[in-house]
């Protein structure tokens, strides 16, 4: 009975696992709109890499696949405004509108404009909930407040949701600001995001991405030799076929050893393996049990011993 206890505990925890990570929805308004685009050189054996500024200026004006492109970066600064000791704050840069495409709410205040997400625009920044709460204790008069990132001031708009946490987690953000003019459009660094158009496939919108690369590899030859550009669902970056494969594999391992009398561990099916570091991207945060990745067990190759002869 022990045993079987154990394994009933064990078949919760995966199906426990299996709903937040395969059927619940991602925190996003919309997640089957929402997808990566991407930059690759398969000449150079580059799948997947960042956008330059110059390229994610023109996709966003050429495309009409996409209802919105946004673009973000991630950095460090210091953060002071005399309430306490300067602190590292986890900061990202990126477009406008960014809380309307992903459906995160504002507990106050507002994001920033367009026109403030421009070169010589305003200093501001939206601040997280976190640092809200934590650090200035709720204040209802924090848009009044003026902080400083990295020695200068910058006005407080808005305060967004710990939903805004769902890449990872966020102090402040701010607008990019980035000038296409004085960026050199081989310089790839910036993560872009998009929100297709009502209707559009991902097919749909890759075939016009394709047509766009193409372009941008004619008019710019010297920068744009072998670039393509490459489409991916949120939902595949975020979590990898891997881990719903190998989710799935040890849900049915443990229905078989639940229900099977034979005395063996919950996940015994599947015989173990030394633990290994295993990356599954942004999926890490929900992909570990006890502190050993699922990997361990489920998403190497199947079992030598098969769901069959348990």
């Amino acid at each position: 009975m022990g045993t079987l206890g154990i394994g009933i505990g064990a078949c919760a925890i995966i199906f426990s696992v299996i709903h937040s990570v395969m059927l619940e929805p991602l925190d996003v308004w919309e997640q089957d709109r929402l997808v990566f685009f991407w930059e690759n050189n398969l000449e150079s054996g580059i799948s997947q890499f960042s956008q330059s500024v110059p390229n994610f200026v023109d996709y966003r004006k050429q495309t009409q696949s996409f209802e919105a492109l946004i673009v973000l970066n991630t950095v460090s600064a210091n953060l002071s405004d005399g309430t306490g000791q300067p602190v590292q704050a986890r900061t990202v840069h990126i477009s406008a509108g960014f809380s309307e495409v992903f459906g995160w709410p504002l507990i106050t205040g507002r994001e920033f404009t367009p026109d403030e997400d421009q070169p010589g625009g305003p200093a501001v920044v939206v601040i997280s909930e976190a640092l809200w709460r934590d650090r200035y204790g709720a204040d209802p008069l924090i848009l009044d407040r003026s902080i400083n990132i990295d020695r200068e001031p910058h006005q407080v708009i808005g305060v967004i949701s710990e939903a805004a946490n769902f890449f990872f987690e966020t102090d402040i953000w701010q607008p990019l600001t980035a000038d296409p003019q004085e960026v050199s459009r081989d310089d790839h660094w910036l993560t872009v995001i998009g929100r297709l158009a009502p209707g559009v496939s991902v097919e749909q919108a890759q075939a016009e991405a394709d047509l766009l690369a193409a372009g941008l590899r004619e008019t710019y030859p010297d920068t744009m030799e072998g670039w393509g550009a490459f489409l991916e669902p949120v939902y595949d970056q975020l979590v990898p076929t891997e881990l719903t494969n190998g989710l799935t594999f040890c849900s049915r391992q443990s229905v078989c050893c639940c229900s099977s009398r034979a005395p063996m561990s919950p996940i015994s099916c599947c015989p173990k393996r030394s633990p290994a570091i295993t990356s599954f991207r942004f999926a890490e945060p929900w992909a570990h049990l006890d502190g050993i990745s699922y990997a361990n067990y489920c998403v190497r190759p199947p079992c030598s011993q098969p769901v069959a002869h348990c």
